[in-house]
């Protein structure tokens, strides 16, 4: 069992025995779906357990990562939101581009910022998974004059942006989060002509 405990020693979060525990729960949830001819309410509920458990996997993993001091650089963001945000659109038929700089600063970054940049990078494609049916999703990284810009551009169906951003929904939740880092988050869309959001936020002094 892998324990990290945080700086403070009020915490710890223990990784092996959870993932363990939610891996098992997914496979088997997968196992009872492909007996022969389960019912529809059960295939169901089966299915709901399985994604939930992968998805609770995918959480921990980011918990630990962001509670980690050792992750605390804008090299080691970049390298994360490359390897997991990639992974996203394996098995879809959506191409995704990711673009770093050429340039990278091995910069000291909090992990409260780091984190909330990346769970918002992770919603907006995670929104165009779910609703974009868009063919290709370019996501472009720039970091310059003390500022870090992330720009996600698809060529999906788009969406009203003021009807979207006053439902409560995870748009409302990304604002929030990157006016917590001191930045601003831009969404240009429009039915039918695919989606452009612009995450600009000064890098931590």
């Amino acid at each position: 069992m892998l324990c990290y405990k945080n700086g403070n020693g009020s915490a710890r979060i223990c990784t092996d025995d959870l993932g363990s525990g939610l891996s098992t729960i997914a496979i088997l949830s997968e196992l009872a779906i492909q007996r022969p001819q389960p019912d529809t309410f059960t295939e169901k509920q089966l299915r709901k357990i399985s994604e939930l458990s992968r998805e609770l996997i995918a959480n921990s993993g980011e918990l630990i990562w962001s509670h980690n001091p050792i992750n605390d650089s804008l090299l080691k963001l970049f390298w994360y939101m490359r390897e997991h945000l990639s992974g996203m659109f394996e098995g879809t038929s959506t191409l995704f581009t990711f673009l770093l700089p050429d340039q990278i600063s091995d910069k000291p970054i909090q992990a409260e910022w780091r984190r909330n940049v990346f769970l918002v990078t992770k919603e907006a494609l995670h929104n165009v998974l779910k609703h974009a049916h868009a063919n290709h999703v370019e996501m472009k990284v720039l970091s310059k004059n003390n500022s870090l810009t992330i720009v996600i551009r698809d060529d999906g169906v788009g969406f009203e942006v003021n009807v979207k951003m006053n439902c409560g929904n995870g748009l409302g939740n990304m604002n929030k989060r990157i006016k917590a880092c001191g930045g601003e988050l831009k969404i240009e869309s429009n039915p039918g002509s695919g989606t452009l959001l612009t995450v600009i936020v000064p890098l931590p002094i």
